[in-house]
């Protein structure tokens, strides 16, 4: 992976952070509105932070969306990269939230992020498998070149 692909990343999840703690430091009205609105209903808070909080997840896929086209060909390790930290940051939160969140918005709230999580691995399992399919084709394209040199010898030999 070349350094610069990386940086890059490092930089957009830094932005990605830094956009975080400056919607809760700005109090921005997408946080602290629900908070006043659903300050008696503890059930509609945790939903609306956590609708907060994935919609901030679902933000970092907007620079997978950006950077893929940009990106030069054979920097699948750049997008493997950012697709298995998102990964396993999702991991982490499911985790986490297990233990914080009340059963009913739970459930609802991890449905979600398993979800997110599910189609992560299945974006990795297709990356894997067309990279393995790559080479399985070039191997087959350098296998029939070199039947197709060695016939091409043999009648040049015949005449």
């Amino acid at each position: 992976m070349k350094n610069q692909e990386t940086l890059e990343i490092l930089a957009y999840l830094k932005k990605c952070r830094q956009n975080l703690l400056s919607a809760f430091l700005n109090e921005e009205k997408e946080v602290f509105i629900p908070m006043f609105e659903f300050e008696d209903d503890i059930l509609l808070m945790e939903l609306a932070i956590e609708d907060f909080f994935i919609g901030w997840i679902n933000h970092h896929f907007q620079f997978l969306d950006c950077v893929s086209s940009a990106l030069p060909e054979g920097t699948d390790e750049v997008q493997k990269l950012f697709l298995n930290s998102m990964l396993a940051f999702i991991q982490k939160y499911i985790e986490f939230k297990d233990s914080t969140l009340s059963k009913e918005s739970g459930d609802f709230v991890y449905s979600i992020l398993e979800d997110k999580r599910q189609s992560l691995k299945a974006i990795l399992d297709v990356n894997k498998r067309s990279s393995e399919n790559y080479k399985k084709l070039l191997y087959l394209h350098r296998k029939d070149k070199a039947l197709f040199q060695r016939q091409l010898k043999s009648l040049m030999e015949e005449r």
